[in-house]
């Protein structure tokens, strides 16, 4: 019989992640989908993917977010330090582990002056449309339209594409820091088609707190989420 695999996901560490809880002791995989800066300058992607990469995991994926513009800036040097490291930065990519396909996009709708954040939503319908179908774990920064999204911060587009990805067992996010936690949605065929095509799960992994003033806060009552995939 074939294990299953567990994945821990986290997000949202804000440069805090040295206060991070609750860290299982063991795990196949461990995602961060993004903002593991606070004010995304490279002494704290240092710090973070040095700390990152000494977790006892086999496999390490990051996606970057909204807070991490030295990923945007330096894309390059951020791929070559995470390698050296031996962590999977996804941006736009996609790595095979385990028999299991996992592909990172950082894009978010517009909120500001901020990383991966178009101003033109058409912007977004390209990034996602990119997401191959045969995908099995999906992480984005942000959350898809009406999921987990808090007062519909999330993206039409990328709702649209894990509706067309039918193999989506699982889509890890952050960034809307009040909706953590996890939600099962089942989707069905086009053209008023009933039968059920996919149920994926989604995890907002969100660690740090939605109050203010617990808005880098790790020490937060948000722990990671431990996911088991079959």
């Amino acid at each position: 019989m074939m294990r299953s695999m567990r994945i821990t996901c986290i997000s949202d560490t804000h440069s805090d992640h040295h206060r991070l809880k609750n860290l299982p002791k063991e795990s196949d995989v461990i995602i961060h989908a993004g903002d593991c800066t606070h004010d995304g300058k490279m002494p704290e992607y240092v710090d973070f993917m040095q700390w990152f990469s000494k977790l006892p995991y086999k496999h390490k994926i990051l996606v970057p977010g909204n807070h991490d513009f030295v990923c945007e800036e330096m894309p390059i040097w951020s791929k070559d330090l995470a390698k050296e490291l031996g962590v999977h930065l996804l941006l736009d990519s996609m790595v095979e582990i385990e028999g299991k396909l996992f592909y990172g996009s950082p894009w978010t709708p517009y909120c500001g002056n901020w990383a991966f954040s178009p101003k033109d939503y058409r912007d977004l319908e390209d990034y996602f449309a990119k997401i191959p179908e045969d995908t099995n774990i999906l992480v984005t920064h942000g959350p898809p339209q009406g999921c987990l999204d808090g007062r519909a911060y999330g993206s039409q587009a990328l709702f649209k594409n894990v509706k067309r990805c039918t193999k989506i067992q699982l889509h890890v996010f952050g960034h809307i820091h009040e909706s953590y936690g996890t939600k099962k949605m089942a989707f069905s065929g086009p053209n008023g088609c009933r039968a059920i095509t996919h149920q994926p799960m989604f995890v907002n992994a969100a660690m740090a707190g939605c109050a203010q003033h617990a808005y880098r806060n790790c020490a937060s009552n948000h722990k990671p989420i431990i996911m088991e995939i079959p």
